[in-house]
C-alpha cells in the first residue's frame, strides 16, 4: 500500500490558498539609503515615535506606517540587545573589589536626549 503524502497534506489544510482566511505572503521590504538614514536619525532622538511622528516619517520616506512601526520595534530590540551586551562587558571587567568600571559606559537613552539630560544638545551650551 502506497500513501500519497501530497494528497494527505492537502486534505489536512496545510497547503497555501486553502480556506478563506489565508493571506498572500507579504514581500520583504527593501529600504533605500535615504529611508534608512531618515529612520536611524529619528531613532537617535526618539526610540518610540507616536502616531503623528509615524505619519510624518511615512510621508517623508514613502513607507507605510506599519512598516515603520515594525522597523522601530526591531530597532528597539536591537538597541536593548546592544545595551545588555555592553553591560555584560562592564560586569566582565569587574576589578574584583566589588566596584564596576563605568568609564567606558555611556547611556544613549532617548529620554535623556529629549528631556535635556546630560549629553543632550541643550545641556551642552
Amino acid at each position: 500500500m502506497r500513501l500519497d503524502l501530497n494528497t494527505e497534506y492537502l486534505d489536512l489544510g496545510f497547503s497555501r490558498g486553502l480556506g478563506s482566511s489565508s493571506r498572500a505572503k507579504r514581500m520583504r521590504t527593501s529600504f533605500k539609503h535615504h529611508q534608512l538614514r531618515t529612520m536611524k536619525s529619528y531613532f537617535a532622538i526618539n526610540h518610540n515615535p507616536d502616531a503623528k511622528d509615524l505619519k510624518q516619517l511615512s510621508q517623508k520616506t514613502g513607507l507605510p506606517k506599519r512598516v515603520l512601526q515594525v522597523w522601530f520595534q526591531n530597532a528597539r530590540a536591537k538597541w536593548r540587545r546592544m545595551m545588555m551586551k555592553q553591560e555584560g562587558k562592564i560586569i566582565d571587567s569587574d576589578k574584583g573589589d566589588g566596584s564596576l568600571d563605568l568609564d567606558g559606559y555611556v547611556s544613549h537613552s532617548p529620554g535623556s536626549y529629549i528631556m535635556g539630560g546630560p549629553g543632550s544638545p541643550s545641556s551642552l551650551d
